[in-house]
């Protein structure tokens, strides 16, 4: 029902680190997190029949992730991402979230909240869909983005790398990215050209035979 799910009493100590690793196809969520502390590198996290990554309180920061929802059986049209800013009783949560070089795609909404405003959540140089602007939370972000993904939905191909006119090609910020994680999950060098990708995998020339 769900790919992974975290739940921690405290935030003060990592409880997840995630590397080139692929959550993809859940009932539920394919990653849920509560109170903790998560970091991601090169990660995919997609196709969900509810939010594909739920994250209530905590501290977490992806970095060259994709985050996407295509789901084929039953998509109720949560967002993709979920960041609660309070509990079930009202409460006030303060998660503290990174998103850096990362693609937020599909169809439906990107996120459960339209204003992050006084909030601890900060993306960096990601790729949405939505057409927006940069404010304190978003900087440098590329906004109505088409990743141009390899997938043939119809086929039942979910193959989340970038297409030749991806949005997502060298606009990311090498900055942001750390040194273990210079190699996507096929292997391939994320810097070339000068340039870094957003996204999980660096885009290599698509042979329009290979669709």
């Amino acid at each position: 029902s769900n790919g992974i799910t975290v739940s921690a009493s405290s935030a003060e100590a990592k409880a997840l680190h995630l590397f080139n690793s692929v959550l993809h196809n859940s009932a539920g969520n394919v990653l849920l997190a509560s109170n903790a502390w998560i970091e991601a590198e090169g990660c995919e996290f997609t196709d969900a029949a509810y939010d594909v990554v739920k994250l209530q309180g905590g501290s977490y920061r992806f970095v060259n992730c994709t985050f996407t929802n295509y789901y084929l059986f039953g998509l109720k049209h949560c967002p993709i991402i979920t960041i609660d800013l309070t509990d079930d009783e009202g409460n006030r949560l303060e998660p503290s979230v990174r998103l850096d070089n990362c693609i937020i795609c599909g169809n439906v909404k990107e996120f459960n909240e339209n204003d992050f405003t006084g909030t601890d959540v900060l993306l960096r140089n990601c790729m949405l869909q939505s057409n927006g602007t940069d404010d304190s939370n978003f900087i440098n972000c590329k906004w109505d983005g088409d990743a141009c993904f390899r997938m043939q939905r119809e086929k039942y191909i979910f193959d989340y790398r970038l297409g030749n006119e991806s949005s997502a090609t060298a606009a990311g910020d090498i900055s942001l990215c750390p040194e273990h994680a210079l190699i996507d999950r096929y292997g391939q060098p994320r810097i070339y050209n000068g340039g870094i990708d957003i996204g999980a995998y660096r885009w290599i020339m698509v042979d329009d035979n290979e669709k």
